[in-house]
């Protein structure tokens, strides 16, 4: 037994526990994908494929009421936020990213001068 799933199962993609978390939380996959600020069919469409890898419904599907946890949907929850505390600790502790910008001077912003690395 793996941590979400059955060890026989291809193993869920982050993505998929991000937006499960979220729908859990909100109790619709409308409102997860305006949080995650992604689109609601991408959401609706992670958790199936999460539900097919698994076996099992994790939300009964409530007709203009949203979605509510099944028994096994509510244990995998549990699991399931750990897991995404983790890859929110992992990818939020990086160090800023540093960009660096080239353009042609005749294109570029009058004025500027070039900073040179020390």
């Amino acid at each position: 037994m793996t941590i979400i799933g059955n060890s026989d199962a291809t193993p869920p993609r982050c993505h998929q526990l991000r937006y499960f978390v979220a729908t859990a939380q909100t109790g619709s996959a409308t409102r997860a994908a305006a949080i995650l600020n992604v689109s609601q069919p991408s959401v609706s469409a992670a958790i199936r494929e999460l539900e097919q890898r698994l076996g099992q419904p994790l939300f009964h599907r409530r007709h203009a009421e949203g979605l509510e946890l099944t028994g096994f949907g509510a244990d995998r929850l549990a699991r399931a936020g750990v897991l995404d505390a983790a890859a929110d600790f992992v990818t939020r502790r990086r160090p800023p990213a540093h960009l660096t910008l080239g353009y042609f001077a005749t294109l570029g912003p009058r004025g500027c001068r070039a900073r040179r690395p020390r």
